[in-house]
This record gives structure tokens, C-alpha cells and sequence, in this order.
């Protein structure tokens, strides 16, 4: 209550006049370091030399330093230029713990080869529209089955994906069940983080990209080799959390289970998590990428 009725006095405090207001101002201004960039008008005001604004603000005999509109257009263009620094700092952490890997890390939509198939046209429409909106894709848990033959731009198409977002500084894991299996079986002797905690992980990530999914060894001599349940876990568990998940595959959904051996309740999850289901066919660019590329020895 005291505090309140001292700013209550000194609001309501008796008027100045101007010659008592320019006093106050001399001794204030007579003890105070006056820098480089500014002057005492006679007036004993203190202004920018770039700008002419004041930089002192006056109620009666009560004087505080302020900012003029130079001052406060050079530490506005400070705070953007830290921001972008920390954005960019955000995004190369993002992008090294997204396992893009130096192949895809420049991918994005604007440098791709347009001069391909029809489907591979339609299809980076569809791609760039679920980045596009992707707020309401994360609401919905949507994502994307991306298959077809080797060669015909799938792993390229998520990598453009994974980047875009990842600039929106969304969290994105781009990888795959050989590396998942890796890490998994690191956690055996790594006491850091246990098996459970890092499906959790896997479990509560933005946005999952699984590329070549298939090509895991989920069978050996007929019996299911241990990673197939891990694999059920990990989907699952995004499943249940409606986490948006890309998966990229050479097989059609019906192959998994048919010529790759994945549990028929696995793909089960993916068909119902594949909101999208994206075929890419036609000859493999990559080879045809390679062949131009031979250098003649």
C-alpha cells in the first residue's frame, strides 16, 4: 500500500514549469557521461546526433534515460539476427539428429529434376502439400506409404519432406529399421538410455520417416527373428500415439507380408497410418543419373 500511494503521489504530483522542468534537467544531465553519439541542446535535452529523438524521458524532476528510434531500429535488427543465428543453430541440431546424412541434406523441393514421369510429378504435389499443411496433418496423425521400384526418387521425395520441416523446426527422424535395430541393440550396454526409453522416443517424435522399410530380415529359418517384434512395437506405439509417420518402400503393402515376411497385424498399422498411398514406377534415375555421370578412363 505505501508503494502504491508513493506512485499515486508522484503521478498526481504539481506540474513543472518549463523553467523548473530545464533546471531539473541541468543537474541531472551535468552529472551524467554524455557519449559519442549524442549532444545537450541548450535546452539541456539530450538527443541522437543520427536521428534527432530524445533520449531521456521527464516527468517533473524525475529523469530516466531511453531509447531513440535509431537505438530501437538497431536493437530490433540485433534481436532478428540473434533469433535467425538461433533458428539456424535449431535446425543444423534437428537436421544432424534426423540421420539425413550427406546425400539428402540439401534436398528440397525447389532444386528437384522435374523432368520425370507424371506420377513423380503428381507425387511431389501431394509431398509438398502434407508440409504444406502440416499443422493439420499432425492433428490427424496423417502420413505417407511411398513405394515402387529402386531408383525412382522414393528416399529423395522424403528427404525434401524431412527438410522442409525440419526449417519449421518441427522435429523429424529420418531412418530406417537396420539403423533402429543398431541403436536398440546399443542400448544393451550403453546404460545411458534403456530399450523402452528410446521406442518411447521413437514413439513420441513429430514426425517418423521410415525408409525401406522391408528390406529388414524379419524371418530366418522360419522362425521370426527378434527385430520383428520390435518393428510391431515401434509402429504401434506411434499408432496408438496418432503420430504422422512417412514410410518408404520397393513393396507394395501386400508384399510385406507375402514377400517379406512382416507381420500381417504390422502392416495392418501402416495401412491404417498411410493416410496417403503413393506409387512410383518407370526406370531407375538413379542408375540413369550414374551412367551420365561415368567418367571415361
Amino acid at each position: 500500500m505505501g508503494e502504491m500511494t508513493k506512485l499515486t503521489n508522484f503521478l498526481d504530483d504539481k506540474s513543472l514549469s518549463e523553467k523548473e522542468l530545464k533546471e531539473a534537467r541541468r543537474e541531472w544531465f551535468t552529472n551524467q557521461a554524455i557519449s559519442d553519439d549524442e549532444y545537450l541542446t541548450g535546452e539541456f535535452e539530450l538527443k541522437c546526433k543520427n536521428c534527432n529523438g530524445n533520449r531521456f524521458w521527464q516527468h517533473n524532476s524525475f529523469i530516466v534515460p531511453c531509447i531513440c528510434k535509431c537505438q530501437a531500429t538497431k536493437l530490433k535488427e540485433e534481436r532478428e539476427l540473434e533469433l535467425k543465428a538461433r533458428r539456424a543453430e535449431h535446425f543444423e541440431k534437428l537436421k544432424q539428429a534426423s540421420l539425413l546424412g550427406e546425400r539428402y541434406k540439401n534436398a528440397n523441393f525447389d532444386n528437384l529434376d522435374m523432368n520425370r514421369p507424371q506420377d513423380f510429378i503428381e507425387a511431389v504435389k501431394r509431398c509438398k502439400k502434407f508440409c504444406e499443411n502440416w499443422e493439420e496433418v499432425k492433428r490427424g496423425g496423417l502420413g505417407i506409404y511411398l513405394y515402387g521400384d529402386v531408383g525412382t526418387g522414393k528416399s529423395l521425395l522424403t528427404a525434401c519432406i524431412g527438410n522442409s520441416l525440419l526449417l519449421k523446426s518441427v522435429p523429424v527422424l529420418f531412418t530406417n529399421f537396420f539403423e533402429i535395430a543398431k541403436q536398440i541393440k546399443k542400448t544393451f550396454t550403453d546404460s545411458s538410455m534403456t530399450e523402452s526409453d528410446f521406442v518411447e522416443k521413437l514413439g513420441a517424435i513429430d514426425l517418423l520417416i521410415i525408409d525401406d522399410i522391408g528390406t529388414e530380415i524379419v524371418v530366418k529359418n522360419g522362425e521370426k527373428t527378434w527385430l520383428q517384434d520390435k518393428i510391431y512395437d515401434i509402429i504401434n506405439t506411434r499408432y496408438i500415439n496418432k503420430k504422422s509417420t512417412i514410410f518408404s518402400s520397393n513393396e507394395s503393402l501386400v508384399d510385406l507380408v507375402e514377400k517379406c515376411g512382416l507381420m500381417k497385424k504390422t502392416v495392418d498399422r501402416i495401412a491404417s497410418m498411410s493416410t496417403a498411398k503413393i506409387k512410383l514406377q518407370g526406370t531407375s534415375y538413379r542408375l540413369i543419373e550414374q551412367q551420365a555421370s561415368d567418367i571415361p578412363f
